[in-house]
């Protein structure tokens, strides 16, 4: 790796013995600042620490078609990268190749795309949700009221729907065929949540009703159930009768499952076969955006110990990246200013012949020597 060594040394090298501030407001210094990562690597503890057992961490910064880019390593100087690791973080725009930015006005806090090399990254916190009708009596015309909008048709989808900005929404079926018995079936749904269920109708008669909560993702913990209202009872099933005649029946469902997540179900119940009932079924997908330069993006990569490469960087990755937190520090010895980050994620990492590695519970502090 000596000629690697030599090219980021020229570009910034990090080396122990320098000096850290305690924090983004602090003047303080302390000696020593430690660079390592921390994960696990198929399930078994993996620590990269710079200067123990022979580990260095080495860093660049530079403009690589437009793009600011910052490369580290950390592993041992030897001449192949083995049990190593290295980051490549893409600046957020595009840029002037005669330009000199701050990688603070480049790297921000918070989430990154894994690059791909198809142009398309996932938009952190991002997702498409496809909702269907799931019944038994084939096509039955419905009305769907999304938080956009409303229209016919079989199902309904929506687009990038933003979990931090929109942490829950509603989406509400309504059918108008004369066989359903079940006029209008709506969810509030965790966006982003990784919990799905139904209220599927045992009986329905004009003053009997028997339904149950089923988990189609997740174990159900518990449910409240309301009946127009009124709090009624709670477990995964629920036996509703009423003295004299019942026209139909306002069931709400506030399901928690043993993750935390939560869905609640409400739906309007007339008597009749449980044939005819109707549920809404969905499916969850991350969301992808264009990105031709994989702005913003960051690409891992591993090398274990036979030097065999793996990498996020393949069409439809999978995974996270966060930078928690990015500070100044500085080294008296050193001509370059220095930003040092932290970071978080999880991803599998895959070779050119298929097989393919999965990297979990990452956390690890790197710095970039910058003019």
């Amino acid at each position: 790796m000596k000629k690697v060594v030599s090219y980021f040394f020229l570009l910034g090298l990090i080396a122990l013995g320098c000096k850290e501030d305690d924090g983004p407001t602090m003047s303080s210094y302390s000696e020593s600042p430690r660079f390592y990562v921390n994960a696990s690597l198929n399930g078994l503890p993996l620590s990269l620490v710079a200067g123990e057992q022979g580990y260095q961490i080495y860093t660049s910064f530079k403009t690589v078609d437009s793009v600011l880019e910052m490369k580290g390593i950390i592993a041992r100087d030897t001449a192949d990268l083995r049990n190593a690791l290295v980051l490549t973080i893409k600046g957020s725009d595009l840029i002037s190749p005669l330009s000199t930015p701050h990688p603070g006005t480049v790297f921000n806090l918070g989430p990154l795309s894994l690059s791909d090399p198809s142009g398309m990254t996932i938009l952190p916190d991002h997702f498409d949700y496809h909702f269907f009708a799931d019944t038994v009596n084939g096509h039955i015309p419905l009305q769907w009221t999304a938080p956009n909008r409303s229209y016919y048709g079989d199902s309904c989808s929506i687009m990038g729907l933003n979990s931090l900005t929109k942490p829950i929404f509603n989406i509400e079926m309504s059918s108008i065929g004369p066989l359903t018995c079940t006029p209008s079936v709506k969810h509030t749904i965790q966006t982003g949540g990784d919990c799905k269920a139904q209220v599927h109708v045992l009986k329905s008669t004009s003053s009997e009703l028997e339904v149950e909560a089923q988990a189609r993702v997740g174990v159900i913990k518990k449910v409240q159930w309301q009946v127009a209202g009124q709090n009624v009872g709670q477990g995964n099933r629920l036996s509703y009768s009423v003295v004299g005649f019942q026209a139909g029946y306002r069931v709400k469902g506030e399901i928690e499952f043993e993750s935390g997540c939560k869905e609640t179900i409400e739906k309007v119940i007339l008597p009749g076969s449980p044939t005819c009932d109707i549920n809404i079924d969905y499916r969850k997908e991350v969301h992808r955006q264009l990105n031709p330069h994989n702005l913003a993006t960051v690409e891992l990569q591993y090398f274990d110990a036979d030097g065999k490469r793996y990498s996020t960087a393949y069409t439809n990755t999978q995974g996270r990246f966060n930078i928690e937190s990015i500070n100044d520090y500085h080294d008296a010895n050193s001509q370059y200013n220095h930003q040092r980050f932290s970071f978080s994620g999880e991803a599998i990492l895959k070779s050119p012949d298929g097989s393919n590695l999965q990297l979990n519970n990452i956390f690890g502090s790197f710095a970039v020597a910058h003019p």
